[in-house]
């Protein structure tokens, strides 16, 4: 299991974004479209929408690595309607199992999920109830055997 002591960690870095700048991230990889601050080699990004389909307000966080426990801000955490990854890194949902670890449950990485998720209130949790209610946290790793360029 992906976990770390919550105790250890600190709250990820990450900035609010346009949910129309999402919108046109889906699919591409930061060679294809680098606007803003997505350009090839740098920290790759983790986008999350409180609402479904892209509903403000979303966020692009700079996830620790190495399967760190990354606790979601006050916006979104137990209400994430829709998320998407740059290619290189795999994550996974999560929630906090009491106050001392993070449990992962939902397996998120390029290419599978290239365009995204955009209806987590829709998909079920492995413990009963829906993905967007039961994410709290998420865990990443860079992803040595995913797919950068779809192409």
């Amino acid at each position: 299991m992906w976990s770390s002591p919550l105790t250890d960690r600190s709250a990820p870095f990450f900035e609010s974004i346009e949910p129309d700048v999402i919108k046109s991230r889906l699919g591409t990889t930061p060679k294809e479209n680098g606007e803003g601050d997505r350009e090839p080699g740098t920290v790759l990004m983790v986008y999350f929408c409180r609402e479904e389909n892209w509903g403000a307000p979303c966020f692009a966080y700079h996830p620790k690595l190495e399967y760190y426990c990354n606790e979601l801000g006050p916006e979104l955490s137990g209400h994430v309607g829709s998320v998407f990854v740059d290619p290189g890194i795999i994550c996974r949902l999560a929630s906090s199992i009491g106050r001392q670890q993070c449990s992962p449950f939902k397996l998120f990485a390029w290419p599978e999920t290239q365009k995204g998720w955009p209806d987590l209130f829709h998909q079920d949790a492995p413990q009963g109830g829906n993905l967007g209610s039961a994410t709290t946290h998420f865990t990443c790793a860079k992803c040595t055997n995913c797919v950068g360029d779809p192409r």
